[in-house]
């Protein structure tokens, strides 16, 4: 999981917030499709379950037209500068041309989330077996002071 997770935080970094021109990779702009594509499936998720006000939802609704107006330009720039065609279903499924055998950072993000969430809860079992240890001492205490006063 490391390794995966230390290979997807440069390849965030390299393409994070910097504008489209023509110095950009072809694997650039394919991992920047990838990730934004993610970004809006994780976004209309959010807006579906957490949003529950129109204001809310709105905040959603930005994020995701902002990013969907960065892919449209990166899409334009894969097909004018390496001729790879990419369609809408290829944005709404996150399953691109390029994807052969190739494992696409949708899915190894998947993989090192579900890993990170695995630690979480793991942490959070360990923290509450300690919180029960000491809780269960703490009344033990009071118990016997109170024996101890009568």
């Amino acid at each position: 999981m490391d390794k995966i997770m230390k290979q997807l935080v440069p390849q965030a970094r390299k393409v994070q917030d910097k504008p489209v021109d023509g110095n950009w990779t072809v694997g650039n702009i394919q991992v920047e499709l990838e990730g934004i594509a993610l970004a809006i499936r994780q976004l209309q998720a959010r807006e579906m379950k957490f949003a529950d006000s129109a204001k809310a939802r709105t905040v959603y609704r930005r994020k995701i037209v902002h990013l969907k107006a960065r892919s449209d330009k990166l899409i334009a720039e894969i097909k004018d500068k390496y001729g790879v065609v990419v369609t809408e279903e290829h944005k709404k499924s996150g399953i691109f041309p390029w994807h052969n055998s190739v494992v696409s950072v949708s899915n190894q993000f998947q993989v090192v989330n579900a890993w990170m969430l695995e630690q979480r809860f793991r942490e959070e079992v360990t923290q509450t077996e300690k919180e029960m240890a000491n809780f269960i001492e703490n009344v033990g205490l009071v118990g016997f002071r109170y024996l101890n006063e009568m």
